[in-house]
């Protein structure tokens, strides 16, 4: 018989109140903090339909508890690599 573990990684504080559908988006490029999160959001609303309205990012680049940018609630988390950033849709906003 076979075991199977849970690798999977538990998930961000608040996540578990996100729709289904979510982007990853990866930016290197040095332009400002604020810039790279409306890039994404565009991006998102271009995709999707909808915009964003939630966002978590690595904490190494957003130290603050939580604020809003782009429209968004911006939150750290510990698992978004840096210059990554989750976007998605708070259900409950």
């Amino acid at each position: 018989m076979v075991s199977q573990q849970n690798t999977s990684a538990p998930p961000a504080p608040g996540a578990g109140e996100m729709n289904d559908i979510g982007l990853l988006w990866r930016d290197e490029s040095g332009r400002p903090f604020e810039k790279r999160l409306a890039l994404a959001s565009d991006y998102y609303r271009n995709q999707y339909g909808v915009h964003p309205n939630r966002c978590f990012v690595n904490p190494v680049q957003w130290n603050v508890e939580r604020s809003y940018v782009a429209g968004m609630v911006v939150e750290p988390s510990r698992y978004v690599l840096f210059d990554t950033y989750w976007l998605g849709i708070d259900k409950a906003r």
